[in-house]
């Protein structure tokens, strides 16, 4: 049923925090494939529309991956190569006996060493990057979109209320949306869906405007799946709903994803890079599709400075070009690990940790920085690789933040990258940022990001090609850290905190520091050996000063655990090629109906959106 109703995919799963490998890769990169493969099922599909650029300096362009190709040029990037190594990784762990939490670490490890191989800063923006060289490598001719927004503040399934909830306030003539949810049975994934979408307050206006007919509305209009994208066929067990879905089915949105940094390898993998590819498969199916849309990551480009394009990764492509990223390889290597952690009866805690680790290491070994940049560029490559002649798009946000303009302006869902620094700020945790106030932040509002998705939908259906758009506002319209600085300090002169005690929060300038020697200089200095000097006067006081030893210490851990997870970004000298994106802008310009899907990043005043908007979003929505 799908299949023969569905026209357009989109794709915007996925993992964005430094995630395990595995899952990263499942998400992210295999997930876009599978996206993919769901899309060219459908008989109506018209298109498919999908960040993942890596870390560099100058403007980075829109243009695609090239199959297997990766950041660091010395480096052939071999997805499958990947996939085996962390299978390899996760049977070595396995017959180590390995504890889950063992597997967990290593896991992460290995995307953000394998990612940071190729040249890309974590596990997400890279098996984002391979997410999109599958769907390249395997459309076919299927109509693709790949958008490429900045820095998201969320977790992947933020993305999915703005974007149904648009669709269905501006496209009331839609026949059918079918959500994938990650559930047990179909009771638990309608509930899922109704919890987790519908009951929220971003869908007020269009509650307002159907009134008592909502439920009944959304009934007809909006079906929830159970499933999962680490799942060959997405995880649906019911042939018949398959089947259903394939003949329905146009077009095919993939946004799933761990967007974990320092993810698991395994789980990274699984979801960023198999994810990708399974939805690739899925799509493929689909005997009406007309595109399949995958969203991935700007930062699968890796650190770089200068101008990043909106370019495809080779098939096998790593960063570092002195290698050959090996998909398979990949897969292996981690269930070999993980073999090698059971046979060694790790503990779960273990298990969790080296995989963790294993990501990090083979993310590096590329030239990655993270686990989800890593798998998310192998989800990309994967897709591209295997898509035929799927249309296929990838989109590439940088940083996505709270909704600008429509329709609740300031919402937002999940923490990231700012938002996890004015969150530190609000509580009185943070007091000093490592980076430069001078370099790019290179932000997007949520409902931007999505206007560029439908705007691609509509653009690329039954187009037998790929397209990637990189949905960035560093080149147009530009906002440094020190401006950040600037308005959330302003923010909270006017708007103090209060602790749990009652006691206001002072509102401090931030503290830049610019290197990293000074800052583990500073860190040092004014915490660590003070803090030594507080455990060494409780234990001569039996506990006495436990609980301000405990509170202090966290927040040293805080302040660190974000420095190891945003350096890369806080010195990012690189720019997005936006050249894709602003052509589909003019294109768009003269039809009447696209003036409501605005993507113009011109068209937003920073210290007015930051002040008024963001930041009372992000305190609204995320602070506890």
């Amino acid at each position: 049923m799908l299949w023969e109703e569905i026209d357009i995919v989109v794709n915007v799963a996925a993992l964005t925090l430094y995630e395990r490998y595995d899952v990263s890769l499942n998400i992210n990169t295999l997930g876009a494939k599978h996206v993919l493969e769901f899309a060219k099922h459908a008989q109506k599909s018209r298109c498919f529309p999908s960040y993942v650029a890596g870390v560099k300096e100058g403007i980075i362009l829109e243009k695609p991956f090239h199959f297997g190709e990766a950041l660091n040029k010395d480096l052939y990037l071999d997805i499958e190569g990947e996939l085996r190594l962390v299978e390899d990784r996760k049977k070595e762990l396995r017959e180590q006996n390995s504890t889950i939490e063992a597997e967990k670490i290593a896991m992460k490890e290995l995307g953000i060493q394998r990612a940071r191989m190729y040249g890309w800063p974590n596990t997400y923006v890279f098996t984002k990057a391979m997410g999109e060289m599958l769907l390249g490598h395997l459309r076919g001719d299927m109509p693709l979109v790949i958008m490429r927004p900045t820095i998201i503040t969320s977790i992947y399934k933020d993305s999915l209320p703005v974007f149904v909830e648009k669709v269905l306030r501006v496209q009331p003539n839609v026949k059918k949306l079918f959500l994938l949810v990650r559930a047990g049975d179909a009771k638990l994934a309608t509930e899922r869906m109704q919890n987790e979408v519908f009951a929220k307050e971003l869908f007020d206006v269009l509650k307002e405007k159907h009134g008592k007919d909502f439920d009944s509305f959304i009934s007809k209009t909006v079906y929830s799946v159970a499933g999962d994208i680490i799942y060959e066929n997405l995880g649906i067990e019911d042939c018949n709903l398959r089947e259903m879905l394939w003949e329905e089915i146009d077009i095919v949105v993939n946004v799933a994803a761990t967007t974990n940094f320092y993810e698991r390898y395994d789980v990274s993998l699984n979801i960023n890079t198999l994810g990708a590819k399974h939805v690739l498969e899925f799509a493929k199916q689909c005997t009406k599709v007309k595109m399949l849309l995958h969203v991935s990551t700007a930062y699968v480009a890796g650190v770089k400075e200068g101008i990043i394009l909106e370019k495809p990764f080779h098939f096998g492509e790593a960063l570092n070009k002195d290698l050959y990223l090996d998909i398979e390889g990949e897969l292996r290597l981690v269930e070999d690990r993980k073999k090698e952690l059971r046979e060694q009866n790790s503990t779960i805690e273990a298990e969790k940790i080296a995989m963790k680790e294993l990501g990090i290491q083979r993310a590096r070994m590329y030239g990655w920085p993270n686990t989800y940049v890593f798998t998310k560029a192998m989800g990309e490559m994967l897709l591209g690789h295997l898509r035929g002649d799927m249309p296929l798009v990838i989109m590439r946000p940088t940083i996505i933040t709270s909704v600008y303009k429509d329709s609740l302006p300031g919402w937002i869902e999940g923490a990231r990258t700012i938002d996890s620094i004015i969150l530190g700020y609000a509580k009185g945790d943070i007091s000093c940022i490592l980076g430069d106030p001078e370099v790019v932040s290179d932000l997007i509002p949520g409902d931007m990001v999505v206007n560029a998705m439908i705007s691609a939908i509509t653009a690329h259906s039954n187009q037998h090609s790929e397209f990637i758009y990189q949905v960035s506002s560093s080149l147009r319209n530009l906002v440094k850290y020190s401006t950040i600085e600037k308005c959330v300090y302003q923010y909270f002169v006017k708007n103090p905190q209060t602790r749990s005690d009652g006691k206001e929060i002072k509102a401090n300038k931030f503290h830049f520091i610019r290197t990293m020697p000074i800052f583990h200089r500073y860190m040092l200095l004014h915490y660590r050996l003070p803090l030594e000097g507080l455990r060494l006067m409780n234990l001569f006081l039996f506990g006495l000063f436990t609980q301000q030893f405990n509170t202090y210490w966290k927040k040293y851990k805080f302040v660190i655990h974000l420095a190891d997870i945003y350096a890369p970004y806080t010195f990012f000298k690189g720019s997005f090629d936006d050249a894709n994106l602003e052509r589909l802008r003019k294109a768009m310009m003269n039809n009447v109906e696209m003036k409501l899907f605005d993507f113009d990043p011109k068209h937003i005043e920073w210290d007015d959106y930051l002040i008024n908007i963001h930041i009372p979003g992000v305190i609204k929505y995320l602070l506890k």
